[in-house]
């Protein structure tokens, strides 16, 4: 077993430099850089060959210790599929293939191994993972229905702002917005020229303060 535990010790440490190799690359990079579908299901393979190595390692483990080891051992394994299966929720399939290997993995050293003992661990596990596979697909839905809200309400500001832009090249009102405070977060150039201001210098004043240098040339 020796060979097998170092081998998984080496796949471990392998995926951890290039995963921080691919953090160096893409820490400088937008956030709404777009990931291609060839991408995620990489992601998804090298994923579940993590949760596999990681899985032969907590075995190994588990043939070694004593009842009062083993459980403590099935016990910090649940908890971190369960955490895993939870942070890679946002792509589905890397979710899903995680809890799969994790706890196929597990069933198959389990039923191989100890399967006299603790052959009512598998039915077990095989129920926790599919629990886990729903959370994932629940969790992926929600994410994704936030993030097509969040794309939705940009573009609705987006057309906001072209209407109001167009509108305040065509027409002569004065068009301003403000935060909560009344301060100006928005100001028309017809409405800074009025003022015989700029634009820049107008933002963050208070509209009362604006308004009242224009009462005395309104008079």
């Amino acid at each position: 077993q020796e060979p097998l535990v170092f081998g998984c010790a080496l796949v471990l440490c392998s995926f951890a430099l290039a995963n921080l190799w691919i953090w160096r690359v893409w820490k400088d990079k937008p956030a709404d850089t777009p990931v291609s579908a060839r991408s995620a299901w990489l992601l998804a393979l090298s994923t579940g060959t993590i949760g596999v190595a990681y899985s032969v390692l907590a075995l190994r483990l588990f043939d070694a210790g004593d009842d009062p080891a083993r459980t403590a051992v099935i016990a910090v394994l649940a908890a971190v599929i369960s955490i895993g299966g939870w942070i890679t929720a946002s792509l589905p399939q890397v979710g899903l293939v995680w809890t799969a290997a994790t706890c196929g993995a597990c069933m198959i050293g389990i039923g191989m191994g100890h399967g006299a003992r603790y052959g009512a661990l598998v039915p077990r596990l095989g129920l926790y993972g599919g629990v886990l596979a729903l959370t994932v697909l629940l969790s992926a839905r929600q994410f994704i229905g936030r993030l097509q809200a969040e794309y939705l309400l940009k573009r609705q500001k987006e057309t906001i702002g072209l209407l109001l832009n167009d509108f305040e090249e065509g027409a002569s009102d004065w068009l301003w917005e403000t935060d909560r405070d009344g301060r100006l977060t928005h100001v028309s150039v017809r409405l800074a020229e009025a003022t015989g201001s700029t634009v820049d210098a107008l933002s963050g004043r208070l509209l009362g303060d604006v308004l009242a240098t224009l009462l005395p040339a309104a008079n």
